[in-house]
């Protein structure tokens, strides 16, 4: 007998959620249960029959039906019988033996009394979906020590031990340099009462100052930045510094609620830990040539996999890769330019690098390739330095697109190695297709919008999730405005585009269970981000669309689409967290490969995971499931052939 009990402890011990109770708990448990076995075919619990026990499997395969129509398998280890035993009711479902099966009893007020005093363990068998993966979601980030985390480091954790040194915006520049001088600052904040209004830098002084002969007795108005980037308290440092990085900046005014409250310089970031990509980025900078660059680049995976260890989030992860993609693109392009404009002259017109997918969304990854385009004016530009309407400053025998054409080239081999394949559908300014001046790329877009053919849907899917990452930015504003104002004008495009979006089914069976794959070099795998991940990324730009919206990622799309009018909280909540668990577990594989000498994959083994990600991984591919039968009856995709 003492054998038997050893038995069936070590078997709960191997099981969710009984193996998470307290030693004594479960000790106290064994005697209260009973063993029962029921032949192939007989009923364990008929569908109406009152019950008051929790039957665990421990070997055998039930049947789970309602009204005789099969809604799951239970195998090994699945607790079957909760609902009734909770509730004290007759029990909604039947449940028949398919193979000869031996089952843990478990009485009913010994099970209720385990919900009542064991907070995680009534949490396994809550049944609301969204609970479920919120908290799914929770335990991911605790498996690590989030608080030993870089990315937890906000602005605010930073120290402003003293107040910010503000001046009003009439004082004079000579005055303004003394209190400088006198408060040690290299940067003074122009206030109106509390308000913030401007930035005044010892560069300020020395470049519009100094060095332009200006008389210090003039306001500081004169030579203030106005309207200056701001961060809060609760921004990221690396944000931050992403932000110091692009604009070529030092000071960044902390506000909080519209009063300034500090100051962040880039001395501030530098004390950060060696590992933190305020570093990445600093050291992107830094370097002079490719090579260079490759070699911070390097660092990467390895930082990467630091964090997921530590519990960051996949949003968090996400935002942390793209910030160092966008470092390491922005410093390529500034020296690449530099090499086209040597050998071929200056750029005959202005120009945006557009980052498109994944880096566009912030959710790069560790196994993300290229995707990027090129925006070029329809002005040529003189060499005074204005524009032309016409273009005739490029002359009649010159191709204007030719010096993007070599930039272009030139960036697809850096960012390769750079650890950035090339996209294997070429969706790269490399192609010609991909680098067009802004009336092409508005013909282009109002192609797709007004004939939504199956590429031009698969074009969309990557064009319309865009952002400027590189020169003149403003080139890309009245295309991203085109969209957002005519997407929701065009029902036949966005109903095309509804369909594409549920092609990508989740890998869940018709009774729920996952659904590997069966042949091939994938066999016995699931892929995390075909029917997982992306499906969600199609749902949520099909809707954000039709709003009008213009944000790319697919987060910040879910959250504006939480209303009323667009999925409604709950069912935007249950698809965010949906998206944050999957790419969590993807994260997690892929770092895991990556300590292995593994390249990243999508694909993984579920039974590499534990009972319990395979759980939430069916809520989270349940809840894509919904979401596209709710997008398919809004959009009427039926009416597509």
């Amino acid at each position: 007998m003492e054998v038997e009990v050893k038995e069936i402890a070590r078997f709960l011990g191997g099981h969710e959620p009984w193996s998470g109770l307290p030693a004594a708990t479960l000790d106290d448990l064994l005697p209260r249960l009973r063993q029962r076995y029921f032949r192939r075919g007989s009923v364990v619990l008929a569908e109406g029959q009152r019950n008051d026990s929790v039957f665990v499997i421990r070997s055998g395969v039930v049947d789970i039906t309602s009204g005789g129509v099969l809604v799951e398998r239970a195998d090994v280890g699945t607790a079957i019988g909760v609902s009734s035993a909770t509730t004290q009711t007759p029990s909604a479902f039947g449940l028949l033996a398919v193979d000869d099966t031996l089952v843990l009893v478990v009485p009913g007020e010994t099970f209720r009394s385990l919900l009542g005093s064991h907070e995680p363990f009534a949490a396994f068998f809550d049944r609301n979906t969204q609970r479920r993966l919120a908290r799914a979601v929770a335990e991911q980030q605790h498996r690590g020590d989030p608080s030993s985390s870089a990315l937890n480091a906000r602005v605010g954790d930073l120290g402003h031990g003293r107040a910010p040194v503000t001046a009003s915006a009439e004082l004079s520049i000579r005055r303004a340099a003394e209190v400088m001088t006198e408060q040690q600052v290299s940067a003074l904040l122009v206030t109106d009462e509390e308000r913030l209004v401007g930035i005044v830098t010892d560069r300020d002084l020395r470049t519009k100052v100094v060095a332009a002969g200006l008389d210090p007795g003039s306001p500081i108005r004169t030579i203030m930045t106005a309207d200056p980037v701001t961060v809060s308290t609760q921004t990221r440092a690396f944000e931050a510094m992403l932000q110091m990085t692009n604009r070529r900046i030092h000071h960044l005014p902390v506000v909080h609620e519209g009063r300034a409250v500090g100051m962040v310089s880039t001395g501030d970031l530098v004390r950060l830990e060696r590992a933190h990509p305020v570093h990445i980025a600093q050291d992107v900078a830094r370097q002079s040539d490719v090579d260079g660059i490759a070699a911070v680049a390097a660092r990467v995976p390895g930082i990467v996999s630091g964090y997921v260890q530590q519990g960051a989030s996949a949003d968090e992860i996400g935002r942390v890769l793209t910030a160092i993609a966008d470092a390491i693109s922005s410093r390529l392009l500034t020296l690449l330019s530099q090499q086209v404009t040597a050998d071929l002259g200056e750029a005959p017109r202005r120009w945006c690098w557009l980052a498109l997918g994944s880096q566009a969304r912030y959710e790069t990854g560790l196994s993300s390739d290229q995707d990027h385009a090129l925006v070029v004016s329809d002005e040529a530009i003189h060499p005074d330095g204005g524009t032309n309407p016409e273009a005739a400053a490029d002359g009649p025998d010159v191709d204007p697109l030719a010096w993007y054409a070599a930039l272009a080239e030139r960036m697809e081999a850096a960012l390769a190695a750079c650890g950035y394949p090339p996209c294997p559908g070429r969706m790269m300014a490399s192609n010609p297709r991909w680098r067009l001046t802004q009336t092409q790329w508005r013909h282009q877009f109002l192609d797709w919008l007004d004939t939504p053919t199956s590429e031009a849907l698969f074009h969309a899917g990557t064009f319309f999730d865009a952002r400027p990452l590189f020169g003149e930015h403003t080139l890309f504003d009245p295309l991203q405005r085109l969209v957002a104002e005519t997407a929701p004008e065009r029902p036949r495009f966005l109903t095309h585009l509804a369909a594409h979006a549920t092609l990508r089914q989740p890998p869940l069976g018709f009774l729920g269970n996952l659904v590997v794959e069966r042949r091939g070099d994938h066999s016995g795998a699931i892929d995390l981000k075909a029917g997982g991940s992306h499906a969600i990324i199609e749902l949520a730009r099909v809707h954000a669309l039709s709003a009008g919206i213009t944000e790319v990622s697919t987060d910040q799309r879910l959250a504006r689409l939480g209303t009323p009018q667009g999925l409604g909280a709950p069912a935007a909540s249950e698809l965010r967290d949906a998206f944050e668990f999957i790419t969590q577990v993807r994260l997690r594989h892929q770092a895991q490969q990556v300590s292995a000498g593994e390249p990243p994959s999508n694909l993984i083994d579920p039974q590499a995971l534990s009972r319990s990600d395979r759980r939430h991984l069916r809520d989270a591919f349940g809840v894509i499931r919904s979401a596209q039968t709710v997008l398919a009856q809004r959009f009427a995709t039926s009416t597509v052939t």
